[in-house]
Order: C-alpha cells, then structure tokens, then sequence
C-alpha cells in the first residue's frame, strides 16, 4: 500500500501586510502541509493522549465534529496543531486519497505542487510539496520520507512523516525557495462504522528562513481547517 500523510500536513503561506502602525506587519497563512511521513512505529492511539512528553493540548476551536488544538513544541517556541475530524466515508477511501499525493493540489490549503520521488517499498514513499507563497516572503518546500502502518485489532491505520536527512540529494533547492527541514505530521484514522472514521491529524512545522517563532504561530490553524473543509466538500461531492 502507498501511503501519504497529510497532512496534510503541511507547508505554511506567509502574507505580509504594512499598517501605519505596524499592528498587522506581519499576517502568516499556514499551508496544511500535505502529508508527509515517516513511522516511527508508536502506537497509533499516540495523540488520542492529552499529552505524550510535549505538554497538553489547549482546545482552541469546537466547531462539532472539527476541534482544533494547540501546543508548544518541546525545546522551540514554535507551535504545533492537532486536528480532529469525522468523516462519512470508509477508512479505505481515506487512505486512498492520502495516497493520491498528485491529487493534493486540488484540496491541500496553497499546494501549489505535489509529486512522487521515490517508492521505496509498498509501505514507504519519498515525495515533494511546494507551498506558494506571495512576494516577497519566498515559498516553501518539503521533501518528506513516509510509511504507512494498520493496526487491524485496532482498525486503525497509521502514517507519519519527517524529512530525511538527505533531502537535498532526492530533490535539489531551487532558486528563491526555503527547503523545511524540521517537520513532522501524523494521521491517525480510526474506523468506526461502514462510511463513518473519526480522524486526528497532527502537524509540526519549522518554517525556516528569517520567519520568526511569534510570527509562524500567528494563524497556524488556518491551512490545516480549510484543507480539511476542502476534504470533506470533496467527498460530499462523490456521494452527489
């Protein structure tokens, strides 16, 4: 099985906008970066947890079956997201479309590219993304390495991604564009019922460059709510 982690997540956009009084210098966008993943091999329940070693979660958006959550990353200043979900479709039709990293642009939040590297086994895939960000903040890009894991005792399928150290060697820099080196994302898809998963996507993301940590944890929620809103609009269509 191919596998991608979404995501999901993600890249972050960057939009700055100059007031006379400088209140709103800077407004960031963040891009749910697209799932890119590499298992470590916990748990899949991981983040079903209040806290795993990097402190609890602060709910900071219930908006029913979508809650946001936030935290401080441990050793940064930089913020780190949680997304819960339910979504009416089977746990197979999820993974599919993690899967389908080609077809990340049309729902992933500011994905202006998504492409396969490298499938290493069945479980494994190496992949790009690029964020499109507006002038003059340069856009961002991830290579990530990701596996893929289920747990059928648990009906639970698990991905999770990092970035290999040798990124460079998969994908080179390209002009004007900051290559993310410190990321991290997992999805956890949970089956429970026919056309029914409940979801928990998790994204950590060091922006690189000369973006500060006040700055990158501004509006971190953003990309990952509407990616996952695109998501949803995506499967109700199907169903049409």
């Amino acid at each position: 099985m191919h596998n991608i982690l979404r995501y999901n997540a993600v890249v972050f956009l960057f939009q700055i906008e100059f007031t006379s009084k400088m209140k709103s210098l800077f407004k960031l966008l963040p891009l749910f970066a697209l799932p890119l993943m590499a298992l470590f091999n916990p748990e899949p329940t991981i983040y079903l947890k209040a806290t795993d070693g990097h402190g609890p979660w602060k709910l900071i958006s219930d908006k029913g079956d979508l809650k946001i959550y936030k935290r401080t990353r441990e050793g940064t200043n930089l913020k780190e997201v949680r997304i819960d979900n339910v979504f009416h479709v089977s746990a197979e039709r999820m993974v599919q479309e993690l899967n389908d990293v080609d077809g990340y642009t049309d729902w992933i939040y500011k994905c202006g590219e998504a492409k396969v590297i490298e499938r290493p086994s069945d479980s494994e895939i190496i992949y790009y993304t690029l964020a499109n960000v507006p002038s003059p903040i340069w856009d961002r890009d991830i290579v990530a390495h990701s596996k893929y894991v289920y747990y059928p005792e648990k009906k639970t399928h698990f991905f999770e991604s990092t970035v290999p150290d040798d990124n460079e060697t998969y994908e080179a820099v390209r002009k004007k564009v900051v290559r993310v080196k410190d990321y991290g994302a997992t999805w956890t898809i949970k089956e429970v019922g026919p056309q029914k998963i409940e979801t928990i996507n998790t994204i950590y993301m060091d922006p690189g460059g000369s973006i500060p940590a006040w700055l990158a944890n501004m509006t971190i929620s953003k990309g990952p709510t509407k990616s996952m809103r695109a998501l949803e609009a995506k499967f109700a269509k199907e169903k049409e």
